[in-house]
């Protein structure tokens, strides 16, 4: 009986050592840890920029008028002109100025009633059809604008807004706009009346109309833009502008081509491309103008002045002068990963090492295999080329110890 006890009780243990030994054979390599962190990989894009000041450089002519008498400008700044073109008139006296300029006002003001009557309905509206015309002409709109036609988009924007009021009538009914409309033409009746006399002034060439005066405008000749040098760059930059006579009321801009003027070290210029053509924000604007790389002149102290040349010209381009400049470089796009996932992985067929990353694939973590196309600030960007093996939505592991193919994460 004992020596059945015996051999009962060492075939248990014998069984129980078995069993902790397979299970130990399958357990090996698996890796249980619930303190794992993951991102999912998105598509994103990432940008490489130089960042610096510039000095803008146009073909500029001082405008003048005879007298110190008031000016009221006719012409939005940037605005296209032509050889004989009124863009301005002069008043002996501020008041008849003002008074001009509201009558203006009140001009533009009646015409937007006036069209807004018209668009009253009679009958019954085709909601649709109005629905239907807006969309066809903000789809016109934004083609006008991403091809930097603002006249265009500018005649886009107005009809979109007649329609957007046409819209708002026929659903809310007829709107009585007799009482505005009758305000305004009476006062317009009464400044006819008593309307100052005044003086023209007309530009004797084509180009661009800038109203007023910055100060900068003979600091770097147009004609001598494309070869100076950065010492010159630094010196207008660091310059106080010059105090015009008070009979300076504009400038036309000649050369629909216009300079970008950047100070440059030797690393930053070693980034750009003579001849390239390279998006840039000036002044913290949300828009990027395209600016061609024409010359890169070197100092006497191994810095370079990049000469960009630009021909976008509106009423926001026209007010820049000097202040802050980003140059894109180079922008890419793939698929966002944070810095902390990315690791080198010896594959085990070819012996070489492989830059990737760990992603949990249903419990289980799986090496992918990254192409990085572009390094930033704690993240890189993985294209998506051929030798890219993650995926987008992929849980990418960031945080883990001992990670390895096959793991099972608990």
């Amino acid at each position: 009986m004992k020596w059945f006890r015996w051999i009962a009780e060492h075939k248990l243990i014998s069984i129980a050592a078995a069993l902790i030994i397979i299970g130990s054979g399958v357990l090996a390599g698996s890796y249980y840890n619930k303190n794992i962190h993951t991102q999912i990989a998105l598509e994103a894009g990432g940008v490489q920029s130089i960042k610096n000041e510039f000095f803008a450089v146009r073909d500029e002519q001082l405008l003048k008028q005879d007298s110190a008498s008031m000016v009221v400008t006719l012409v939005d700044n940037g605005s296209a002109v032509a050889k004989g073109d009124t863009v301005a008139l002069l008043f002996n006296d501020p008041a008849d100025a003002r008074a001009y300029a509201e009558a203006a006002e009140n001009q533009n003001e009646l015409d937007v009633y006036k069209e807004f009557e018209n668009l009253n309905f009679s009958g019954v509206p085709d909601l649709e059809k109005l629905e239907k015309e807006i969309d066809e002409i903000y789809t016109l709109y934004l083609d006008r604008v991403s091809a930097e036609d603002y006249a265009a988009a500018s005649m886009q924007l107005s009809q979109l807004r007649s329609k957007l009021a046409a819209k708002e009538i026929a659903v809310g009914g007829q709107i009585d706009f007799s009482a505005n409309i009758k305000r305004l033409e009476n006062a317009l009746a009464s400044f006819k009346e008593n309307e100052a006399p005044h003086k023209t002034l007309t530009v004797e060439s084509s180009g661009y109309f800038i109203g007023g005066t910055d100060g900068f405008e003979d600091s770097i000749a147009y004609a001598d833009a494309q070869a100076v040098r950065p010492e010159a760059v630094l010196s207008v930059m660091r310059s106080q502008a010059h105090n015009r006579a008070g009979n300076v009321y504009g400038r036309l801009v000649k050369e629909y081509k216009w300079y970008v003027l950047v100070c440059l070290d030797n690393r930053q210029a070693a980034q750009l491309t003579i001849g390239k053509t390279y998006s840039s924000i000036l002044e913290n604007s949300d828009d990027e103008l395209p600016m061609r790389l024409i010359a890169l002149n070197k100092g006497e102290k191994g810095e370079y002045a990049a000469v960009f040349q630009c021909s976008v010209m509106n009423k926001k381009v026209s007010g820049f002068r000097k202040g802050d400049i980003e140059i894109i470089v180079t922008r890419k796009t793939g698929l966002k990963v944070n810095t902390d996932a990315v690791r080198t992985v010896r594959n085990a067929k070819t012996g070489k090492n492989e830059t990737g990353v760990y992603i949990n694939k249903n419990g289980v973590v799986r090496f992918r295999r990254i192409d990085i196309v572009f390094w930033g600030d704690g993240y890189v960007i993985a294209g998506l080329t051929g030798a890219n093996e993650l995926k987008m939505y992929d849980q990418v592991i960031v945080s883990g110890r001992r990670l390895k193919e096959g793991d099972i994460i608990g």
